[in-house]
Order: structure tokens, then C-alpha cells, then sequence
């Protein structure tokens, strides 16, 4: 775009007011160019939208044969869905040309208990982390982990005046018990100090872990055991 073709337009009052001066003449310039580019964008963008629609369209194409290969795959075998729960998992068999599966037995409801008793430990932890000193034995910002963490006792104190009816194997009750009863004298011990001592959650945990070998072991027989027994069962 040059000054001559300016120059070259028909001249009015208002193009003489538009283009008087460089920076009227540089203003029209682009509005010329402008106008002259918009075509071109317009093709591009056209493009686009086309090349954009074969791919929505491909997502049609394949919903429609993933629906037809399902349908011809579940007449023909049977299929077995397995999903995680915090019970230990859901499992359906779906034989061929039903559309109704058969929904497995529960793990037994040990495996919960063994499992909840477990993560109680992380749970005192979980409760506490937030409120960590920046020194040992220096008190803590707030106290709202007292409050949290005497409620948890209490629930924990709770469990462990039961456990011998839990109906655990003599190994993984004496585990669970050890688990609660340290549990227990830790949270005892942090409340009456009123600050939350590191060398003491160090100590607190060393105490506990061992007896997780047991409670983890426990916990993955029940729930293997348990599904053997199912797959071993719709073999049949």
C-alpha cells in the first residue's frame, strides 16, 4: 500500500479530513489492509471448522461401532467387571446374551476392620501434621487437634473394649489390639503434655508398625481368598 494509491482515491471532504497527515494516511492504510486480509481469513477459518467436524464426527463413528462390537462381544463370552470399593471390590459376571449380571458375595466384613484399624494410626498423624511446631516441644499454633484427637480416642477405646468379639484369627486380634491399645497410650500422653512432641510420634510409630505385617497380611487373605473362591465358583 503506498502514498500514490492514496493518492489515487476519489477525493471528498471527508477522505481529505481521514488522510491529512501521515498518521490519517497511516490509519487508512490499515483499514485498507484490513479489509483486503479479511478474505483470506474468513477461507482459513472456514478450513478449520471443516477439518474440526471430521474429527467430532469420527467420535460418532466410533461410539456407533464400539456399541455394535460390545453387543456382538457380550452374545458370544461371558465378562467379568471388576470394581475397587473400600469393602474390598464388587465383582459381576455378565454371561453371554444377558443383560442382567450376577453380582459376587462381599469380601468378608474382616477385611474392613483389620484394614480400618490399620489406617487409624494415619488417621492420629493426619490429625496432628497440620499443627507441627517448627521446634521439638514448642507449643503449637491453635489447639484444634485436641478436640479432634480426643473424639478419635474415644472411638478408638471404644473398638478396642470390643475386639475380642471382632471374630478375628487369634494372630491379627492380638495385632489389632497392640495397634489401638499404643494408639491409645500415645494420644494419652500428647493431651496430658499438651504439645505434640516428635520424638514421641518417632517412638509412637516405631511401636506400631511392626503389628502392621499382620494386619496387612490378614487383610489381603480375606480379600484374595474370597475372590478365588468366586472365580473358582462361575468357572463352575
Amino acid at each position: 500500500m503506498s502514498i500514490n494509491f492514496l493518492a489515487s482515491l476519489p477525493k471528498t471532504k471527508l477522505f481529505g479530513r481521514l488522510t491529512d497527515g501521515l498518521l490519517g494516511k497511516a490509519v487508512l492504510a490499515l483499514a485498507l489492509v484490513l479489509l483486503m486480509a479479511f478474505p483470506t481469513w474468513a477461507l482459513l477459518n472456514n478450513a478449520i471448522k471443516s477439518s474440526l467436524l471430521l474429527d467430532s464426527q469420527m467420535n460418532v463413528y466410533y461410539a456407533k461401532s464400539l456399541e455394535r462390537y460390545t453387543g456382538e462381544f457380550r452374545a458370544k463370552h461371558p465378562i467379568i467387571l471388576g470394581l475397587f470399593s473400600n469393602e474390598g471390590g464388587d465383582f459381576y459376571l455378565y454371561m453371554p446374551g444377558q443383560t442382567s449380571p450376577i453380582q459376587a458375595p462381599p469380601v468378608p466384613v474382616q477385611y474392613q476392620v483389620v484394614k480400618g484399624i490399620s489406617h487409624s494410626a494415619m488417621a492420629i498423624y493426619a490429625i496432628l501434621q497440620p499443627y507441627f511446631a517448627t521446634a521439638d516441644n514448642a507449643p503449637v499454633a491453635g489447639d484444634g487437634w485436641k478436640e479432634e484427637l480426643t473424639a478419635y480416642r474415644a472411638e478408638q477405646a471404644n473398638t478396642l473394649a470390643q475386639a475380642d468379639q471382632l471374630g478375628l484369627e487369634p494372630d491379627a486380634l492380638a495385632a489389632v489390639k497392640a495397634i489401638l491399645t499404643n494408639n491409645i497410650s500415645f494420644i494419652d500422653e500428647t493431651l496430658a503434655a499438651g504439645v505434640i512432641d516428635r520424638q514421641k510420634i518417632n517412638a509412637w510409630i516405631k511401636a506400631v508398625v511392626p503389628h502392621f505385617t499382620t494386619t496387612i497380611s490378614t487383610a489381603a487373605t480375606y480379600q484374595v481368598d474370597h475372590w478365588m473362591e468366586v472365580m473358582a465358583e462361575w468357572k463352575k
